[in-house]
């Protein structure tokens, strides 16, 4: 139940677990574990804040965790690839 894709509502981010604090103009990142929000900091940028929300739902749900960046034969597909030379 905890473990869902982000509800289409309005928000400020388009990623899960994410939400904009006013006072300190920065992403604060919670998820549920157990059925209590477990809070995991404040980032300046959302995609920075995105990712340690999905190493927190790896390390908490395990193969189901629902994940901002999913990955696809085992790296994100949102990767961009290394320079090679």
């Amino acid at each position: 139940m905890w473990n869902r894709r982000k509800a289409d509502r309005k928000s400020r981010s388009r990623y899960k677990g994410l939400s904009l604090h006013n006072r300190k103009k920065r992403w604060s990142v919670r998820i549920k574990v157990n059925g209590r929000s477990k809070f995991l900091g404040f980032f300046e940028d959302e995609v920075e804040a995105a990712r340690a929300y999905d190493n927190a739902a790896r390390k908490f749900h395990g193969e189901f965790a629902v994940l901002n960046f999913p990955q696809k034969q085992g790296r994100s597909i949102y990767c961009k690839p290394a320079d090679t030379q």
